[in-house]
């Protein structure tokens, strides 16, 4: 989804790939029925997080959610050129992530060349493993680091609360960022696994704090794990600034699922000749058809 107050998108570009078809329903975590103790456990987070870390954050400044359920923290980490690339494009990807899935974000912004407004969602210890990911991701890409903004959310009775004291070699294979990050996850204490394991996953409020602090006028709404075409940013950029749009609008963009073992698409015709082989099929076509109803794939 692209919105512009109003819902647009783009019908007629060259759809993305989705490298984790068979897992990505395992961020929608269960419902948490335990809510007990939040004042004291935040309070001791906040004492424990006091002078830890990288960035330093002091979590009295984070805002609440309407209904005193999370907690956000806006521009924890912002992308050394997000303003300038906000000027020069009309359109920024909103997106939004837990820990599990961070990796993601370095071959989306490979692909995307301009602004990214991303929140990610931690618990407990994983505020220090975040910081420490993003830290290495920084530095072992440079589009990470000029394009995306980070953001961070947490539930009010899971805060973010001291870790393990984490030696983590920066440099470390920039080559394999899955793999680091799976290596850190190591890191993460039991207790927090079962915790999110039983929790929800906000995933609209992430949505909606992503969208809130981007800078352009049209809002790129995805999910991580969805990568988009190359050359996408500025076609859809030009397509904007062209568009009548009057008060509401919507264009629908068409989202496939490819083998992994499948090369990316470099334009449209290669991914109509991938459908054409059954090695691409619509997204979640066999879990929930009904979810993309709105694309005319077809055409």
């Amino acid at each position: 989804m692209i919105i512009k107050g109003p819902i647009i998108s783009f019908d007629d570009l060259v759809p993305w790939k989705n490298y984790l078809i068979h897992n990505r329903q395992k961020q929608d975590y269960t419902v948490n029925g335990s809510i007990s103790g939040r004042v004291n456990q935040e309070e001791a987070g906040t004492q424990l997080l006091e002078n830890i870390g990288i960035l330093n954050i002091d979590f009295r400044l984070s805002r609440w959610d309407s209904k005193h359920r999370y907690k956000f923290l806006d521009f924890i980490w912002p992308g050394n050129k997000f303003l300038e690339l906000s000027q020069k494009y009309i359109v920024s990807i909103a997106t939004q992530s837990s820990l599990e899935k961070l990796h993601s974000i370095v071959e989306m912004s490979r692909h995307w060349t301009g602004p990214i407004s991303l929140a990610v969602f931690v618990a407990g210890e994983e505020f220090l493993l975040t910081e420490t990911y993003i830290s290495y991701l920084r530095q072992c890409f440079p589009q990470v680091k000029d394009q995306i903004s980070f953001h961070l959310a947490y539930s009010w009775d899971y805060p973010p609360s001291a870790g393990p004291n984490i030696a983590f070699d920066y440099k470390q294979d920039c080559r394999n960022p899955e793999l680091v990050l799976s290596e850190l996850l190591k890191l993460r204490s039991p207790q927090t696994t079962k915790w999110k394991n039983n929790s929800l996953y906000p995933q609209n409020h992430l949505r909606n704090q992503a969208r809130t602090n981007c800078q352009t006028e049209y809002i790129y709404l995805i999910d991580v794990d969805i990568i988009p075409c190359i050359g996408m940013t500025d076609s859809l950029d030009q397509f904007l600034r062209k568009s009548q749009c009057e008060n509401l609008c919507a264009y629908v963009i068409p989202v496939y699922e490819i083998d992994e073992k499948a090369g990316f698409p470099r334009d449209k015709s290669e991914m109509l000749n991938l459908a054409k082989k059954k090695i691409a099929r619509p997204f979640h076509q066999k879990i929930h058809a009904v979810a993309q109803s709105a694309t005319d794939y077809a055409r």
